[in-house]
């Protein structure tokens, strides 16, 4: 059942849809990897589409102070596969951190995506995303 979100009096969003089935949206930490990673494989071979977005705990300092940059805590990629099915991985990277195999696998992963010129990749601020998800590893 799709879950629907409608624009109240003060909210200035557009309205939108998440019409994904629950068993469509996989989170992955260190507990779930080794039953979750296969199934991102999977769908990341046979990707057409990708959006990529990060999350990192934000830093707050006034202009003249200088800012401390903070780790990627999570990578949220949704895919849709050339066989039109989708799928929503949402990526603890700070769980998953020590474990330097599982991370090899995941750069893989999006490495060949992002190589791959018949998967199309969208992001708002993707540039961005992919600087901060590169420091990720000046921290381990």
């Amino acid at each position: 059942m799709p879950i629907s979100f409608q624009e109240s009096l003060d909210d200035k969003m557009l309205p939108f849809t998440f019409d994904l089935s629950p068993e469509r949206l996989h989170f992955i930490d260190r507990r779930t990897i080794a039953r979750k990673f296969q199934l991102m494989e999977t769908q990341f071979k046979n990707c057409k589409m990708l959006g990529i977005d990060t999350e990192t705990r934000p830093c707050f300092a006034k202009k003249k102070e200088k800012r401390i940059s903070h780790p990627t805590s999570l990578i949220q990629i949704a895919v849709r596969t050339v066989s039109n099915e989708e799928a929503v991985f949402v990526v603890d990277l700070l769980s998953i951190a020590q474990d330097m195999v599982v991370m090899e696998k995941l750069d893989e992963l999006l490495l060949q995506s992002f190589l791959d010129p018949e998967c199309v990749k969208v992001g708002q601020g993707l540039d961005h995303d992919i600087r901060k998800y590169s420091l990720f590893y000046c921290r381990l």
